[in-house]
């Protein structure tokens, strides 16, 4: 081989060897990132931030505008109109960015119409992937609301952006000749017993019609299902004691989580003169076990103004098998109802 060939030979294979290499190391480290928690595309990592924080077990206390994540049916406890803003960070620390973007809208109808959400998640990793639900939510009460099933309708989508020109063909990896985005839609269905006011328990059925998203070979999204208890206790219920079953693609997960919150009278002064504000603050903690040695550990924290009704909540999730040298994931959220 002439020395010319030679240089142009080493050269582009140096090339292709680098960016493979690249494009394998980031799809090992998101899998890394994910061990123990990822099943396919659209893994359950939760929602919100108050509900991480105790454990992930909100399938039966559902009483907020995350009840459209973990029980649609619970979206009829809603008292007023809600809207969300959520922020997730995954395991700081091990250098690449992953994370969730989520704003929803909640609002009970009126006349006994029942009560519907909106949601739009977005979840990057390292600008090489990206995915987006889009949920519709209902739910209707029967019984004096103390029964009462929802549903949602969603639409998946997700995409790759890989470490090469996808206009040439000599380039093109047949993964990719179809596109590097597929999309789907899925059903969710929830159902919430209440037969007292302290004692609640539900049930919940994820991506019932599996839906089948993928860019060649088949890689439908796993049918999930989960069931809770929630106990309420103390003055007004400030505590509240969640255990929730998970099984998803031959994975059982158990989660545990306690809350309280506490009623601040706060004294200020305004036009009017001095008055009493009460504003609440809450602290919550979980723990997560399953298959696969799989082990979690939760903080979490929320402070609620009574004026404006602003709620922000602030969870911390540690890995405690799998994933080292990490300093866990960050979920920061704003509540506010109107």
């Amino acid at each position: 081989m002439k020395p010319k060939l030679q240089s142009l030979f080493y050269c582009v294979a140096v090339r292709f060897i680098t960016q493979f290499l690249t494009v394998v190391a980031e799809f090992t480290l998101l899998s890394v990132l994910m061990s123990g928690l990822c099943y396919a595309a659209f893994e359950d990592l939760g929602a919100g931030a108050r509900s991480l924080g105790m454990g992930d077990a909100f399938v039966a206390l559902a009483d907020d505008l995350n009840a459209s994540y973990y029980n649609p049916a619970g979206l009829v406890q809603l008292k007023s109109i809600e809207v969300q803003a959520m922020y997730a960070g995954y395991y700081l620390g091990l250098g690449e960015s992953i994370g969730d973007g989520f704003i929803g809208y909640g609002q009970k109808l009126k006349e006994e119409m029942g009560a519907f959400g909106l949601g739009y998640l977005e979840r990057r990793t390292s600008e090489l992937y990206k995915e987006i639900t889009f949920a519709v939510s209902y739910a209707k009460g029967f019984k004096a609301e103390k029964f009462s099933i929802g549903a949602s309708l969603k639409y998946r989508y997700k995409s790759y952006k890989p470490e090469y020109d996808m206009s040439e063909p000599s380039q093109l990896d047949p993964v990719f000749q179809g596109g590097s985005s597929a999309s789907g839609v899925s059903v969710d269905l929830g159902f919430l017993y209440r037969p007292v006011d302290f004692f609640s328990f539900g049930v919940f059925a994820g991506d019932i019609n599996q839906p089948d998203i993928s860019l060649m070979n088949r890689d439908a999204v796993p049918i999930s299902f989960k069931m809770g208890t929630s106990y309420r206790f103390g003055e007004g219920g400030s505590y509240a004691i969640n255990i929730d079953g998970l099984y998803r693609d031959g994975d059982y997960n158990l989660n545990l989580g306690i809350e309280n919150w506490i009623i601040l009278e706060i004294g200020e002064f305004d036009l009017q003169g001095f008055s009493q504000k009460k504003n609440q603050m809450g602290w919550r903690t979980g723990f997560s076990i399953g298959t696969n040695g799989y082990k979690n550990f939760s903080l979490g924290a929320s402070y609620h103004l009574g004026s404006p009704d602003l709620q922000f909540d602030y969870a911390f999730i540690y890995p405690l098998s799998g994933i080292k040298n990490t300093y866990g994931t960050h979920r920061l959220a704003m509540i506010m109802r109107l």
